[in-house]
């Protein structure tokens, strides 16, 4: 039995759950997920940097966001791009192994870090100095329908993403990041490169990224919408 009324997170999440239930529902919502600005997120913009071009990616450690990817990416492209790997999981010492083991010594791992602009050491003083954020590279169904939470925050902090070409990305706001071939380092090394030494393009990237962002994923968007959906359901 279907609930009354149901909230999808993406056109693309409610044809898929339609598809297989091989149900219609009219009374449903298409409300992408909103994100902020942490209050104080100023003071994170003194961290010193390095250097070489920073390529970070953050958030849970699990085995569909492709961290194999972007550690294979890493090798390839060697000490010029220093990675800094945030977060833990369940898939997080399978990376912290080849890390070791393979002597990736351009590929930094920060364990979980909090998402507390007060802290000295936290998320955003990282996404604040990062040259190129990464989102996720598998081609699973999830990362298909959905837009990364990390793809956001990269949005919402104005700064370029690289992440695999989903259905959602390229439906979405396939001028909004970097798009890449899904599980395959050496197009992600490619693109990195390319990216870090193409100014217009990032420019471009930003630009296009925060109208897509003022679009859907601000907290008046979410609350608007969300509240006009219960009133008139």
């Amino acid at each position: 039995t279907l609930p009354d009324k149901l909230i999808f997170e993406t056109v693309e999440m409610k044809d898929y759950v339609e598809t297989f239930l091989e149900k219609n529902k009219n009374q449903s919502l298409i409300l992408t997920s909103y994100r902020e600005l942490p209050s104080g997120s100023e003071i994170t913009k003194s961290a010193s940097k390095k250097n070489n071009k920073t390529v970070t990616f953050w958030g849970s450690f699990e085995r569909m966001h492709g961290l194999d990817t972007i550690l294979d990416s890493a090798i390839i492209l060697g000490d010029r791009y220093h990675f800094i790997l945030i977060g833990d999981g369940s898939y997080y010492e399978n990376i912290k192994k080849r890390v070791s083991n393979e002597q990736i010594t351009n590929v930094e791992l920060t364990g979980y870090l909090a998402n507390d602009s007060t802290k000295k050491n936290n998320l955003y003083t990282y996404i604040v100095n990062a040259d190129i954020c990464l989102g996720t590279f598998s081609n699973t169904r999830k990362n298909n329908l959905v837009i990364p939470g990390k793809v956001v925050e990269a949005f919402l902090f104005k700064k370029p993403v690289i992440t695999a070409d989903t259905i959602y990305m390229r439906n979405n706001c396939y001028d909004s990041a970097y798009l890449v071939e899904p599980d395959s380092p050496q197009d992600l090394s490619r693109s990195i490169e390319l990216l870090a030494n193409d100014r217009s393009k990032i420019e471009s990237i930003i630009t296009n990224s925060q109208k897509y962002y003022k679009l859907n994923h601000t907290k008046d968007y979410f609350y608007k919408n969300l509240i006009k959906f219960l009133e008139i359901n």
